[in-house]
């Protein structure tokens, strides 16, 4: 029983010791490998010796390193070169000054990193002296690009792809970048903006093939005026864009975003006028209220109206909602509700101005009328015609009662006197 348990304890120990065997050369394991032109290292890169040996214009490919990038410079330049730098995930803590350019012999014109961590930077330091050969860079999946200003000194890139890599926001000199391209990937970052007059310049060249854009967080404004103003036949070669704000186009293409017809044409400009007509687009930087669309709203491409509340007919897809360039564009800002409150301060200003009217008039009907009733009336004088009479004489028989008079009607004159009675009493003549 004894001796059982004795063997079963060495069986048990000699097999933990495999494993521990095992698991440290699996760690500690270090190989590069060649194949034809290409040179394969796991967990390590490249001795000078080895490189020497796989000759000249090979491909390199480093897989799970960790570590720095430091050059084991070669006793003679010309002993091998290096035109293909791929490294697949590794952490990569430093990077050499001009590790690049004296890893390859200054013959390095693809550099690729796919899933790489660290702290290194892809600067003037590191990439000087490949200005004149590197023609590919592509990183993808990998740490934050913080910097690419020196891209735009190397003058043979052609092909850029950086995906993945949370790219906020291009330098200023991206445009030079831009100007020699024929393939770029910016797809799945963080970018906004990019310089469109650039862009649409590039891509109507022929050799230009193809610019991805997908995933992005694209401000649609009338900035993309000149994009929009390209060709069909080569607007095509712009893959995956659609706009991300502002909510009113929020899923519009590029070609959806044309179709809206949001941004106009900038006018010819005249002599003496500001040169800078792109910096001042109406829409620049402008919120929903000043597209004309609430918050919310959806415009229909296919309309071309850009009025608000338009139903989307890819209800359910991605489509490019984000015009502002359609409505923020094509109504030169004005939204319904402020179409409405124009409206309305017109119909009060003309109701206003129509009793101002009526009641001069009435202040001046009033005044003629008093003007009228303070004239004097004319008023008639005249009697009619009398009829003198002669007096009886003075020594007649005295009083004589008249037959049609009283008792006391009696006239005693002068006999000089000649009495003038009127045939009737005076009246005045209404007429008159």
């Amino acid at each position: 029983m004894n001796s059982f348990r004795g063997g079963y304890s060495r069986v048990l120990q000699f097999c933990l010791s495999l494993a521990c065997l095992s698991h440290i050369c699996t760690r500690t394991e270090a190989i590069c490998y060649k194949h034809g032109k290409l040179l394969n290292c796991l967990n390590s890169i490249p001795r000078r010796s080895e490189l020497e040996g796989a000759g000249m214009q090979i491909s390199v490919q480093i897989n799970n390193y960790g570590g720095e990038l430091i050059a084991d410079l070669p006793e003679e330049k010309n002993s091998y070169s290096v035109n293909s730098l791929q490294i697949f995930n590794s952490t990569i803590r430093k990077i050499m000054p001009r590790f690049f350019s004296e890893f390859s012999s200054n013959g390095l014109e693809l550099l690729l990193f796919n899933g790489v961590s660290g702290e290194f930077e892809l600067n003037a330091q590191t990439l000087s002296g490949l200005e004149e050969v590197l023609t590919t860079i592509r990183v993808t999946n990998s740490r934050p690009l913080r910097d690419i200003s020196y891209f735009a000194e190397l003058k043979k890139l052609t092909k850029l792809h950086l995906g993945l890599t949370d790219l906020a926001e291009v330098p200023a000199n991206f445009a030079t970048v831009l100007s020699r391209l024929i393939s770029m990937d910016l797809t799945r970052n963080k970018l906004t903006r990019l310089p469109w007059d650039a862009l649409a310049s590039r891509i109507q060249a022929v050799e230009f093939q193809r610019s991805r854009l997908s995933d992005n967080q694209w401000h649609c404004d009338c900035t993309l005026l000149p994009l929009l103003q390209v060709p069909e036949d080569s607007l095509h070669k712009i893959v995956g864009f659609q706009c991300a704000s502002p909510s009113g186009v929020a899923g519009f293409t590029l070609a959806e975003f044309r179709a809206a017809n949001l941004c106009k044409s900038p006018p010819i400009k005249e002599s003496g006028k500001d040169d800078n007509f792109y910096g001042k687009v109406p829409f620049e930087g402008a919120d929903e209220s000043q597209l004309g669309v609430e918050p919310g709203d959806k415009l229909n491409p296919l309309s071309g109206s850009g009025e608000p509340g338009s139903v989307d007919l890819r209800e359910g897809t991605q489509g490019e909602n984000t015009q502002d360039v359609n409505t923020e564009v094509a109504s030169a800002g004005l939204s319904t509700e402020v179409i409405a409150v124009i409206v309305a301060i017109v119909v009060v200003a003309l109701i206003v101005l129509i009793a101002v009217i009526a009641f001069k008039a009435r202040q001046s009907s009033q005044r003629r009328t008093q003007a009228s009733r303070k004239q004097p009336t004319q008023k008639s004088n005249s009697y009619c015609a009398v009829i003198e009479h002669p007096s009886p004489p003075r020594g007649g028989s005295g009083a004589q009662k008249s037959d049609t008079s009283g008792v006391n009607n009696t006239y005693i004159k002068d006999p000089d006197h000649v009495e003038r009675q009127p045939l009737a009493p005076g009246y005045r003549d209404n007429r008159l």
